[in-house]
């Protein structure tokens, strides 16, 4: 089931075999539900994939609330909106 829009898929399927799975915990998600909560930042590296619920804080390598990160459009490093600007690369 993906974590993000709740959707199932058959076992075995084809759609089952594509959806990805987050490298710290391995819930699984749909590429475009990633993609979509993602706002398509385009340089994810899917292998070393984070889900929203595992993402780390560059600056202070703790977890938060996913919707007061922000994200990196170039690196897709992410900080917490309290912290913006601590990322030199992350306003560029």
């Amino acid at each position: 089931m993906c974590r993000m829009c709740f959707l199932g898929e058959s076992q075995g399927s084809e759609r089952a075999r594509r959806m990805l799975s987050c490298k710290s915990c391995g819930k699984k998600y749909h590429k475009n539900c990633v993609k979509s909560w993602a706002q398509h930042r385009d340089l994810f590296h899917w292998s070393l994939w984070s889900c929203p619920s595992c993402r780390v804080c560059e600056v202070c390598r703790r977890t938060g609330d996913p919707n007061k990160f922000v994200f990196c459009k170039r690196c897709d490093a992410v900080e917490q909106e309290i912290l913006r600007g601590l990322l030199d690369h992350v306003a560029s």
